[in-house]
C-alpha cells in the first residue's frame, strides 16, 4: 500500500481548445471480474476517464455469459458518459469475444433467460454497427479484469491511455459471419464427416446430441411452424444414412440394388420418415406398422451400443428375451451372435449368472485307491445337524473311510475342542489311528490337529513305535470339497428324518442309538458284486463277513484261535483285492463338465454366501497350485492376499454364463 501514493490521476482530461474528442469504451470478463472502461481520443491520442468493474459471484458462468455481462455494462458506460457529455462524438464498444459479438445481434428468444435478457438490454441502445472485435493484447479492458499489481499500474501504458491504434479491429458484421451459426427453420444440412462423427459416439450420447439439436431448431421458428420430430427415428436417420450411403439413392431413384449392396438380399422399402424398413410376411396382421415393418439395421459400433441399452432397459434381460425386444422394432441380420457376445461379457450379468471357474478333474489321491492295512486308515471326518438335535443341543460327527466308504456315527455335545478331541479318541479307541484324515477348516479341527501332532512329535521321540498321522484340510470357503464324505451325511441325515417324525422327544442316549442303527444300515449297502455273485458291503471290507452273520452265535474251540484269525483275515484281505478290481472301475470316469480354466492375471469375482452379490469383491489371480484347484487371489480393494478354491472364483470379462 506504500506504492498508492505514487500513483496520480490527473484530473484534467482535455483542453477546452479540442473539439474532436471521440469516445471509444472496451470491455472483458474472466473467472475473476468483469468491466468496461471508457477512454477520451483526441486523434490517436487517448485518456483514461471512467472505468467500472464487478467481481463474479459464487454462481457457476460460463466465460461466455460473464463477456455477455461485461458488454451490458460496456453499454450502460457509454450511455451514462454521453448523458453527462453530450459534446462526445460516439466511437466504438469493443469487444475480444466473438462469440459475444454474435449474440449481440441474434434474436434474444432464441437463447436462456440469462441470455435474452442482457441482449434485450443492450440492443434498446441501439447502434449495433458500433460494436466491434479487438484483439486481447491490445484491449485494455483485459487489466481490469485480471488485475494488476501497483508496481505495474504504475508504468502500464495500455491502461492509463488506451490502444494507441485499431489496426486488429474487426467490423461487427463480419464477427457475426466468423462466430454466428446458420440457422434454418426446418431443416439442418449436416455433411458426411458429422454423419461419422455421431456414428462414433456412445449411444445416449448421440441420442441427447440429436434431442438438443432439435430442440434448439424448435426455439428458432414460429409454433405453426414447427415440426415435432422424435429425435431416436433422426438418429437412425443418421446411422442407415452412415451404413447404407449408395442404397438411399438407388431408393430414390426406385433402382434395384447391386449385387454387392448388403441389402440385395432384403426385400426393403423407405417410409415417409426417410427410413429404410424390411419386409415380412405380416402384412395383413393387426400389428402396430413399426412392428409390420421393422427397421433395418447392420452390425457397427453405435448398433451394439442401443443393443446393450436394450438390454439394460430390460433389467438385463437374458439373451432370448432381449433378442425378443429388439426384433419387435428393428431387422438386424446375425442379431443372435451380437446379442450373445454383449450378455456374456456384461459385468453385471457375469456376476449374478457366470459360471465359476473350474478344473480338469485330477486322479484320486493313492490313499483313496491302494489297498489298505484296514479299514478306517484314511478318514474323512465332518459335522452334521439336524433340527431336532438342535433342540437336544447336541451335534452329530460321521468318520467316513476314503477306501470303503464304511461310515462310523457318533455325537458331540458342542464344538469346542474337548468335545471333538474326545469324540476322535473314541474313534481311535474302535478303529485305530488314522494315516490321512480329511477335513474342512473347522477352528476345533485346526486345534485337534495341532493338539495331536504335539502328542505324536512326543511319542516318536519316547516310544519305539512310529505313529504318523497327515492331516488335508480342504480350501476355505469350498463346501463342496470332501465329496466322499459330505454325500454319506445327506443320507445320514435322510434317515434320521424318518426317525426324528416317529417321536416328538429324543434324548442324546436316543439319538446314539438311532445313530447305530443307521450306521449298520448304511455299512451294510452293496458296493459291488464280486465274481462269486455276493454282493460286497463295507461290513465285508471291515469285518470278512456281511451284516447279517456277525450276531450269529459261533463255537471257537480254544485250540482254534490262531486259525480263526487266519481265516477271518484271509477272507478280509479276499474281499479288499476284490475290491480293488471291481469297485475302483466304477470310480474310472472323469466328469464331462466344461471347464473354464483360470490363468494368473485374470480379475473374478470372488463369491462370499455372506454378502449379497452386488458386493461380490473383485480379486485377481496371482498364483495357481494343486493342478489348477486353488488359487491365490488378491483383493484389488483391500490389498489382502488369501488362498480359495477356483470354484469361488467367477470369470470378470464373461466367457460362460447360465441363461
Amino acid at each position: 500500500m506504500e506504492d498508492l501514493v505514487n500513483i496520480r490521476v490527473p484530473r484534467g482530461v482535455w483542453r477546452s481548445s479540442c473539439k474532436d474528442l471521440v469516445l471509444h469504451v472496451f470491455v472483458d470478463a474472466s473467472r475473476i471480474a468483469y468491466g468496461a472502461c471508457a477512454y477520451v481520443y483526441e486523434d490517436n491520442c487517448g485518456h483514461l476517464l471512467m472505468s467500472k468493474v464487478r467481481l463474479v459471484s459464487e454462481t457457476k458462468r460460463t466465460i461466455p455469459q460473464l463477456e455477455l455481462a461485461a458488454a451490458l455494462e460496456g453499454s450502460r458506460l457509454m450511455a451514462k458518459v454521453l448523458k453527462e457529455l453530450p459534446h462526445l462524438k460516439i466511437g466504438n464498444l469493443f469487444s475480444d469475444s466473438m462469440v459475444t459479438l454474435a449474440r449481440i445481434s441474434s434474436n434474444p428468444k432464441s437463447l436462456g433467460a440469462f441470455e435474452s435478457n442482457r441482449i434485450r438490454e443492450i440492443q434498446s441502445f441501439g447502434n449495433l454497427h458500433i460494436w466491434k472485435f479487438i484483439p486481447t493484447k491490445i484491449n485494455p479492458a483485459d487489466c481490469l479484469s485480471r488485475g494488476l499489481s501497483l508496481e505495474k499500474l504504475k508504468m502500464n501504458k495500455l491502461w492509463w491511455n488506451g490502444p494507441t491504434s485499431f489496426s486488429g479491429e474487426v467490423s461487427l458484421d463480419k464477427a457475426v459471419v466468423l462466430a454466428n451459426v446458420r440457422r434454418s427453420s426446418s431443416e439442418i444440412s449436416i455433411e458426411t464427416n458429422i454423419f461419422e462423427r455421431i456414428c462414433n459416439l456412445k449411444f445416449k450420447k448421440a441420442l441427447l446430441v440429436i434431442e438438443r439439436l432439435l430442440a434448439w431448431m424448435s426455439s428458432r421458428v414460429e409454433d405453426s411452424q414447427r415440426i415435432h420430430y422424435q429425435p431416436l427415428l433422426q438418429l437412425l436417420k443418421i446411422v442407415q444414412k452412415n451404413l447404407f450411403k449408395n442404397e438411399f439413392q438407388h431408393l430414390f431413384r426406385q433402382e434395384p440394388f447391386p449385387k454387392d449392396s448388403p441389402l440385395h438380399k432384403w426385400p426393403v422399402f423407405l417410409d415417409e420418415d426417410g427410413l429404410i424398413r424390411s419386409k415380412r410376411r405380416i402384412d395383413n396382421s393387426e400389428l402396430s406398422f413399426e412392428e409390420k415393418f421393422p427397421i433395418i439395421l447392420f452390425d457397427s459400433p453405435i448398433v451394439k451400443d442401443m443393443v446393450k441399452e436394450f438390454h439394460i432397459k430390460f433389467f438385463h434381460a437374458g439373451i432370448s428375451r432381449t433378442i425378443f425386444e429388439l426384433k419387435r422394432y428393428f431387422f438386424i441380420p446375425k442379431i443372435y451372435f451380437m446379442v450373445k457376445s454383449l450378455v456374456i461379457n456384461c459385468p453385471v450379468c457375469q456376476r449374478f449368472r457366470g459360471k465359476s471357474y473350474s478344473f480338469v478333474s485330477p486322479p484320486l489321491p493313492s490313499e483313496r485307491v491302494k489297498i489298505p492295512e484296514k479299514a478306517f486308515t484314511n478318514i474323512g471326518i465332518d459335522l452334521f445337524i439336524t433340527k431336532k438335535m438342535k433342540v437336544a443341543k447336541i451335534l452329530g460327527m460321521i468318520f467316513v473311510c476314503g477306501n470303503s466308504r464304511a461310515v462310523h456315527l457318533d455325537i458331540v455335545n458342542n464344538k469346542n475342542v474337548e468335545s471333538i478331541f474326545e469324540c476322535l479318541s473314541r474313534f481311535i479307541g474302535f478303529y485305530g489311528l488314522p494315516k490321512v484324515i480329511w477335513s474342512d477348516n473347522e477352528k476345533s479341527f485346526v486345534s485337534c490337529e495341532k493338539s495331536i501332532s504335539a502328542k505324536l512329535n512326543y511319542a516318536k521321540k519316547n516310544l519305539p513305535r512310529k505313529f504318523n498321522l497327515v492331516w488335508n484340510f480342504n480350501p476355505p470357503a469350498a463346501p463342496w470339497y470332501g465329496g466322499f464324505y459330505e454325500r454319506l451325511i445327506r443320507s445320514v441325515k435322510s434317515s434320521l428324518q424318518i426317525f426324528e417324525c416317529r417321536e416328538n422327544k429324543i434324548t442324546a442316549e436316543n439319538f446314539r442309538t438311532i445313530l447305530a442303527e443307521i450306521q449298520g444300515l448304511i455299512n451294510d449297502r452293496p458296493l459291488y458284486v464280486d465274481q462269486n455273485g455276493i454282493s460286497v458291503t463295507p461290513f465285508h471290507l471291515i469285518f470278512g463277513r456281511g451284516r447279517s452273520s456277525i450276531f450269529q452265535p459261533t463255537t471257537i474251540p480254544e485250540t482254534n484261535i490262531s486259525t480263526l484269525y487266519e481265516r477271518i483275515s484271509g477272507t478280509v484281505s479276499d474281499f479288499w483285492k476284490s475290491w480293488s478290481k471291481a469297485y475302483l472301475i466304477e470310480l474310472a470316469s472323469f466328469s464331462r463338465e466344461r471347464n473354464i480354466v483360470p490363468q494368473i492375471g485374470d480379475l473374478a469375482f470372488l463369491v462370499d454366501n455372506q454378502r449379497e452379490k452386488s458386493l461380490w469383491p473383485i480379486v485377481q489371480v496371482s498364483k495357481l497350485f494343486k493342478e489348477g484347484r486353488e488359487a491365490e487371489v488378491l483383493d484389488l480393494i483391500t490389498g489382502k492376499k488369501f488362498t480359495r478354491s477356483v470354484r469361488s472364483l467367477i470369470p470378470f470379462e464373461g466367457k460362460y454364463c447360465e441363461f
